[in-house]
């Protein structure tokens, strides 16, 4: 599979190969993170697209129907006053009972316009507003007139549904996930170019899976293509701190804070009905640690366990602990053997084992998914970056995942390359080098069968602190002599 970049962020034109395990390096700023946060984008954006359209859309019609009921249901407060207060009630219950039967009658083999039709229909013969008496006939006739204007408004949005098809969701989907992921500037913020073009675009044995044409930082209409690919779920994981977020209640609540609250009721009491919402990287990530959405079943899991147990046993070798819902109190814990200890007093790089370790008993990682890893060896010590290294390792060997990592430091890339040898998947391995183009204000990836280069590029910086820690270590000695 390759990944390809033009005109993104610093990058101007790069094609990353995700064969098994790629590893990115270079300098602070120099696009990494882009990298990152685009492939993320793109491939959240184009997942379980069909799920996400028929949720949508599903959304959009409930809205439309409570905007009829709302609206019957206020028509006039005469219509309450002058109703018998029996009448009333009745026609309210009628109502809000029409409105369920719509709202729950999307699996149904019938075409969504009928269905609607026939709502609107029952309710227009209904007896029970013919029943109610001690009411103006005005009254009455602007009741009847605000059905009939609002069957007109429902059927209008209704065509215009049918017309929006999956292709153009896809487009809008993608669009709404790279402009939130990228704060609105995907495109190089230094360019004064109205008219530049900008490529995403994923390809597996030269076919194109997903192309994506970018101008003024939208996907233009008429430039993109999709089509279904197995790898269908992506973590991006660059702040370990996030695990201290996480609550039952309300980390819910602010990942879908559109949903209405009886959604997040079905959340928190049932843990496993989570509305398709695009959502940003972290927020994905809080979702799966804190909720059951991306857990496989016991029978999967079965299925599978004999992929993870090599993984498991290198786990241990950090951690055996894991992330747990708090028994007396709503919150997680990590409880590992005989204790258990708040999330924010975990050491930095516990959290990030933690997660790991969390996502894998959950099944979360599996051969459909693409790892995004930004530095995470910055809070591991070197005994630490060994071993997550060769979990990396085992994660493309065994389980046949795809990770994509960016890293600085020259012990853990040497750590990978050791156990890349040592589990035999140097085919599986790509290695990248930044280099800084026109004046250094752009970035290309370089692939390398040499990192020699790259510990090159380290090794240069240490030398120069070497040498003035030998300078001034060396003077400092001279004056004491002296």
């Amino acid at each position: 599979m390759k990944f390809t970049l033009k005109n993104i962020g610093l990058i101007k034109n790069s094609e990353i190969t995700l064969d098994g395990l790629t590893v990115i390096t270079g300098h602070n700023n120099s696009g990494k993170t882009t990298v990152g946060k685009a492939l993320y984008a793109c491939i959240e954006g184009a997942s379980e697209i069909e799920t996400k359209y028929e949720k949508h859309k599903n959304d959009y019609i409930q809205q439309t129907s409570r905007k009829f009921i709302f609206v019957l249901l206020n028509t006039d407060e005469q219509l309450k006053k002058c109703a018998r207060k029996k009448q009333f009630k009745e026609y309210s219950n009628k109502i809000k009972e029409l409105l369920n039967v719509i709202e729950h009658s999307f699996k149904s083999e019938i075409p969504l316009k009928q269905k609607i039709l026939d709502f609107i229909y029952l309710f227009e013969t209904n007896e029970i507003i013919q029943s109610l008496t001690n009411i103006s006939e005005d009254l009455l006739l602007t009741v009847k007139h605000n059905i009939s204007f609002l069957k007109e408004d429902i059927l209008k949005n209704l065509d215009k549904i049918n017309n929006y098809s999956i292709t153009e969701f896809v487009k809008d989907n993608l669009n709404s996930m790279l402009r939130t992921e990228f704060s609105k500037q995907i495109q190089p913020v230094k360019n004064r170019t109205k008219s530049l073009i900008s490529e995403l675009k994923i390809s597996i044995d030269n076919l194109d899976i997903l192309n994506i044409n970018i101008s003024n930082n939208n996907i233009i209409n008429d430039k993109y293509t999709y089509k279904y690919f197995k790898y269908d779920n992506t973590f991006l994981i660059d702040n370990p701190f996030i695990i201290d977020e996480l609550d039952t209640f309300t980390s819910l609540t602010d990942i879908s804070g559109s949903l209405s609250n009886f959604i997040i009721d079905d959340i928190y009491l049932n843990n496993k009905y989570i509305d398709n919402i695009n959502l940003l990287h972290n927020e994905k990530l809080k979702l799966a640690l804190s909720t059951n959405k991306y857990t496989k079943n016991i029978f999967e899991k079965g299925l599978n366990k004999d992929l993870y147990k090599n993984i498991n046993n290198i786990f241990n070798k950090a951690i055996s602990g894991t992330i747990s819902v708090k028994k007396q109190d709503r919150g997680f814990e990590y409880v590992c053997n005989d204790y258990s200890l708040n999330l924010s007093n975990l050491a930095t790089g516990t959290k990030l084992f933690a997660i790991m370790k969390t996502l894998l008993d959950k099944g979360a990682i599996d051969s459909n998914t693409i790892l995004i890893l930004d530095e995470p060896e910055s809070h591991l010590h070197p005994e630490w970056q060994n071993i997550f290294a060769e979990l990396l390792v085992l994660l493309v060997k065994d389980v046949d995942c795809r990770i994509l990592l960016t890293t600085h430091s020259p012990n853990f890339l040497l750590a990978i390359e050791a156990f890349m040898y040592k589990h035999n998947i140097k085919d599986k391995c790509n290695f990248y080098k930044t280099q800084f183009i026109e004046n250094n204000e752009y970035v290309d990836y370089v692939l390398t069968n040499n990192t020699n280069e790259i510990y090159g590029e380290f090794v240069k910086f240490l030398s120069q602190v070497k040498d003035i820690r030998n300078t001034y270590a060396n003077y400092k000695e001279n004056i004491d002599d002296e």
